[in-house]
């Protein structure tokens, strides 16, 4: 299967059959992604996610470009464009932002929105589907430069379990960006909800990620509302 073709069938997938988990998968793989330490301290100390001033420009940024690559394509004259801004803002920071920390963030926005879709939407994904949007993001990765990306889906996910079992670990800056992002989020909720909201948040990431961050568990009987929740809606659909 050629980009083209991965586009075309995960295009189909991603606006018709299970858009707001496939995008909310992929909103959670970027929050995810602030548990590689090394990754972190680069976002702190440039400012991008920790400045309040900043942070929601960086948020929308990231939004309309993805966007942007997403939905009309590498190949158009706006995904051009986008795919061509990405590029310079990562050659700003030149060797701070390692080959491995790149594939790692690719592997989360391929591999997220599989689980969230295959867990609560109201169907799994097809092996063709996982297969093309593998094949979309190891094209937008090659654009980037990126050097050893595992050739198969497969390959992928195992080399990514290897990856955080060394390099996600807790650190202060982990914690800061997603307090940054998750304040964003929530800025529009009344300040007395959002201690709860936080809790809620909380919820759609796994224990162990959790603990990379310093983020409290979610009480149980949260944790199982919230999966209730979302397990319902998929049946519902």
């Amino acid at each position: 299967m050629d980009y083209k073709t991965a586009f075309e069938i995960m295009n189909v997938t991603m606006l018709r059959d299970v858009p707001f988990m496939f995008l909310f998968g992929t909103q959670w793989a970027l929050i995810k992604s602030y548990g590689i330490a090394s990754g972190t301290k680069l976002l702190v100390q440039t400012g991008r996610l920790t400045n309040k001033a900043v942070v929601a420009k960086r948020s929308e940024d990231t939004g309309a470009l993805l966007g942007e690559i997403l939905f009309e394509s590498v190949d158009s004259e706006r995904g051009l464009i986008a795919m061509s801004k990405i590029n310079w803002i990562h050659a700003r920071y030149g060797s701070k932002i390692t080959n491995d920390e790149l594939i790692h963030t690719l592997a989360l926005f391929v591999l997220e929105p599989h689980r969230w879709v295959d867990t609560f939407d109201w169907r799994p994904l097809t092996r063709l589907e996982r297969v093309a949007h593998f094949i979309y993001w190891k094209e937008i990765g090659n654009r980037m430069g990126m050097q050893n990306i595992p050739p198969t889906l497969e390959e992928l996910q195992t080399w990514t379990v290897e990856y955080e079992k060394t390099e996600m670990r807790y650190a202060d800056s982990n914690r800061k960006c997603y307090d940054a992002t998750v304040d964003l989020f929530l800025k529009d909720v009344p300040s007395f909800l959002l201690p709860f909201m936080k809790q809620v948040s909380s919820c759609f990431l796994e224990d162990y990620v959790r603990d990379t961050m310093g983020i409290p568990h979610p009480p149980k009987w949260l944790q199982s509302t919230i999966d209730g929740m979302f397990l319902f809606r998929g049946w519902l659909l």
